[in-house]
């Protein structure tokens, strides 16, 4: 094989490698975040939650510490806890993602919550998200839009997220 064909070759594989990143946005230090979805509900104060699954490969803690996007005015990072017989919804300032573990924000738990929606949204639209991680930076993910009574992804649907330097 002759340098120019190596050459090719290494830049079809960088090519492949980068059009198949939509699979899975990636962060610094071995995170991923994937299985990013978004519901919505409609006529309660224009608000909805992010959930998604965030991966810590790398051999240091780190934690998510914000999220943003052009479709709510606020979003925020929340959580729920249980205050006797009533679950509560509060903010919080991080949320934890342990070396060498998983973190999934779900329904019922730990989720982004988006307040003040500035346009509408419904179940098939995404909404693109710009998370914010103590040590691994930025990462831009796109959350698919699911009906307001979904519990978790549809898995026959595709996940959008997208590295950002």
């Amino acid at each position: 094989m002759t340098i120019g064909g190596a050459f090719r070759a290494v830049a079809v594989a960088a090519v492949v490698a980068v059009v198949m990143l939509p699979a899975q946005a990636l962060a610094a230090e071995g995170l991923t975040v994937d299985k990013v979805w978004a519901r919505i509900v409609p006529g309660a104060g224009d608000t909805g939650a992010v959930f998604m699954t965030i991966t810590n490969g790398g051999s240091k803690a780190d934690a998510l510490t914000g999220a943003a996007t052009d479709v709510a005015k606020m979003a925020e990072l929340h959580t729920h806890i249980h205050e006797g017989e009533v679950m509560r919804m509060r903010k919080v300032d991080s949320i934890p993602v342990p070396a060498g573990g998983t973190v999934a924000l779900k329904p019922g738990g730990d989720h982004v919550m988006l307040m003040g929606l500035t346009r509408p949204v419904k179940p098939g639209d995404m909404v693109p998200l710009t998370l914010t991680f103590r040590d691994g930076g930025t990462v831009a993910v796109q959350a698919h839009v699911m009906g307001p009574g979904a519990m978790q992804m549809d898995h026959g649907s595709m996940d959008h997220g997208h590295m950002k330097h």
